[in-house]
């Protein structure tokens, strides 16, 4: 089961994020803990990279396509 929880949801004082980031580190029932922040940032940055991506592929295909034999 996965849970974030982010500063801006209330759930987590900001003053305190820092101390429980390491308390939960710390757990051996923890497998990983991730600031919901970082998770957000991390999806829109491999979002970003794959619709760069399509892009230039699209552009060679359609360049491609339009050279004749």
């Amino acid at each position: 089961r996965v849970i974030l929880l982010g500063v801006d949801d209330g759930y987590v004082d900001p003053a305190a994020e820092a101390a429980l980031h390491g308390a939960l580190k710390s757990m051996p029932a923890v497998v990983g803990v991730a600031r919901k922040e970082a998770v957000i940032e991390q999806f829109r940055k491999q979002s970003a990279q794959s619709v760069t991506a399509m892009t230039q592929w699209s552009k060679r295909i359609t360049r491609r396509s339009r050279t004749p034999p």
